[in-house]
Order: structure tokens, then C-alpha cells, then sequence
């Protein structure tokens, strides 16, 4: 009996033994295979990442450089339309808007005149604008003429075809030369140094892909600029890819 004892414990011991030593190499493969599989998972997901990411910036840059052709369309329309200058005589009462924060005050700025005829103030989309509803019918996107409003160089659109959040043209809402933040304006101070801005940028109540340029009178003076943008989201395409994804 205590031979046959001491054989069915030795088996018992080293059957215990042999299943502690699988147990614990089990486990062990399952924590590697475990960690290997979230290793690959994160690669996996890093060049999904980074594949978007290139997909997106492809597409900005297509729109940019086409925003970019749209402005050298922009401005041959208003050269063809004759020389910008400011009225001598007749003035423009306006309510201008901050178009950050919304603050309004009153200005009252010359005429804006391309080729001598005022561009006017409207604000109906269903109303022609010179100028700007031109450039939209050739290029698409959006299109405003700006006019300087002081010396510091804030910004008024006198012509849009931007729209308000209530279906109007965005016209009295103008882009200040500071930002809320305290930072200068990439765009006005590109255009205040006689400079091209392209890139994005907040229009009215969106962001956009744009490009601004001084628009000078005769005698050279800055007396405002000339807009063309694309709405930043206006490529469903690209976010159902991205979704897809």
C-alpha cells in the first residue's frame, strides 16, 4: 500500500507540476499573442492614419491651387471692368460688423468705384452684383471685394457673394487687422505688405480655402482686396472616404 501510495502521489505531483508548467506557458503565449495582436492592430492603424491624412492634404492642395487659378480669374474680370478708385464726391453710410465677434459700428467710407461705376450695397443673392457674381459664374466658389476702412487696415466687404447664416450677401461684415486673440491678421497683413495670402482662412461664419490680393488705385494706394474661396467642406466625397475608412 505505501508503495503503491508513493507511486500515485509521485504521478499526482508531477501530473500537477506538468499542468502548473502548461498553465503558466499557456498563459504566457496568450499574453504575447495578445500583445502582438495590439501591436499590429496600432501599425494597422497608424497607416490608416497617416493614409488619410495624405489623402486629405491631396485634396487641400488640389483646392488651393485651384482657388489659387481662381484669383488670376478674379482679376483679370475686374481689371476688364476698369480701374478701381475711391468716389471723391459721393460717401456710404455703413454698419459694419466684426465678422469674429460680431460688434457692430458705424462708418462712412467713399464710393468704391471699378471702372466709375459704384458697386452699390446689396445684399440680395437673387440680385446681380457687378463683379463678383461674374467671377462666381466662371470659377464657382466665392468671390468680394473688399474696401479699406482705416488706416490700420480692417477690411469691409462692399461686394460678396458669401452668405450669411440667413441667406443673405455677407456685405458691412468686415475682417479686422486683429484678431480676438490679440494677433495680427495673417490675411490683412499679407495684403498690407503688398502680398498674395493663400491658404485657409475664417469667412463670415466658416472656414475656408482661399486666396486674397491688394487691390491698389491708380496712384498705388491700398484701397482694398480681392477675394476667391472655397468652402473647406465642400468636398462630400472626401469625408464619406474618410468614413468609409
Amino acid at each position: 500500500i505505501k508503495i503503491a501510495l508513493l507511486a500515485f502521489n509521485g504521478a499526482l505531483m508531477m501530473a500537477l507540476v506538468m499542468w502548473g508548467i502548461s498553465s503558466w506557458q499557456s498563459n504566457l503565449f496568450s499574453r504575447r499573442a495578445a500583445q502582438e495582436a495590439e501591436a499590429l492592430a496600432l501599425n494597422d492603424l497608424s497607416d490608416i492614419a497617416l493614409g488619410i491624412y495624405n489623402m486629405v492634404r491631396a485634396q487641400d492642395e488640389t483646392v488651393q491651387q485651384q482657388v489659387n487659378y481662381n484669383l488670376k480669374t478674379a482679376r483679370y474680370v475686374l481689371t476688364q471692368n476698369g480701374v478701381a478708385q475711391l468716389s471723391a464726391e459721393r460717401t456710404v453710410a455703413w454698419t459694419a460688423a466684426n465678422q469674429y465677434t460680431l460688434q457692430s459700428l458705424p462708418v462712412r467710407l467713399p464710393q468704391m468705384l471699378i471702372g466709375g461705376q459704384w458697386l452699390g450695397e446689396n445684399s440680395n443673392p437673387n440680385e446681380v452684383t457687378p463683379i463678383v457674381d461674374e467671377i462666381v459664374a466662371l470659377v464657382g466658389g466665392t468671390a468680394t471685394i473688399f474696401q479699406r476702412m482705416n488706416e490700420s487696415g480692417d477690411m469691409l466687404r462692399v461686394a460678396t457673394t458669401v452668405q450669411t447664416a440667413a441667406g443673405e450677401r455677407a456685405i458691412g461684415t468686415y475682417i479686422p487687422a486683429v484678431n480676438p486673440d490679440g494677433s495680427p491678421s495673417a490675411v490683412i497683413a499679407s495684403v498690407l505688405k503688398g502680398q498674395t495670402y493663400s491658404g485657409r482662412a475664417f469667412v463670415v461664419n466658416a472656414w475656408y480655402i482661399t486666396a486674397y490680393e491688394p487691390i491698389k488705385d491708380q496712384a498705388g494706394s491700398l484701397i482694398g482686396m480681392l477675394y476667391v474661396g472655397v468652402r473647406q467642406e465642400n468636398v462630400p466625397a472626401l469625408r464619406q472616404a474618410i468614413l468609409n475608412t
